[in-house]
């Protein structure tokens, strides 16, 4: 009976999360997600079974750089990518992921939650129990910016270490008044 409940309540949150979670296997095919997932990336739960996670990235080094950091930290907070929607529509997100581990301690797959933008990355922010170590996000964000994200975090966490990066040059960041003296960052 309290295995049931307990059942319950993880399939509860998971579904009625708004944020997009998803859980993949070792090899990538994705073998969970949520509604706010399939809403987000504009999927029905069936065709989620044929997809692999590697699939809604536009630069498949992301999701092989995602699986290493959290193989190596065994973890990986506001990782800034860039996905694809079912429809090709192209999305700036930030990731957060943990391993899904075995009853015998081995990485069985990967589980994660999908920030489509930095308000909604300071959100889940605000909301994680625990410290975060490391903001790596881009300086040009949809909302609110990386700079507006990192000020915010940096509040209520002075010690936490941030990294910016950025497609733009450093000209094109100077035009969009990020001061390339007042950072660093990787271009």
């Amino acid at each position: 009976q309290a295995l049931r409940e307990s059942e319950r309540k993880y399939r509860t949150l998971f579904e009625d999360s708004r944020d997009a979670i998803f859980i993949a296997d070792k090899n990538g095919h994705l073998t969970d997600v949520n509604a706010s997932f399939l809403k987000l990336f504009g999927y029905e739960k069936e065709e989620i079974k044929k997809l692999r996670a590697i699939d809604t990235y536009v630069n498949r080094a992301d999701c092989k750089m995602y699986v290493k950091t959290i193989e190596e930290q065994g973890f990986i907070d506001y990782f800034e990518v860039k996905l694809k929607k079912k429809d090709g529509t192209v999305m700036t997100c930030l990731l957060n992921g943990t391993p899904f581990k075995g009853s015998d301690g081995s990485i069985q797959g990967y589980q994660g939650i999908v920030a489509p933008n930095g308000g909604e990355a300071l959100v889940y922010a605000e909301s994680h129990s625990e410290p975060i170590d490391l903001l790596f996000t881009d300086v040009v964000l949809p909302g609110m910016n990386g700079r507006e994200l990192a000020k915010h975090l940096l509040a209520a966490q002075p010690n936490l270490r941030v990294v910016f990066m950025s497609g733009y040059n450093q000209d094109e960041l100077l035009r969009k008044e990020i001061s390339s003296h007042a950072v660093a960052y990787v271009a």
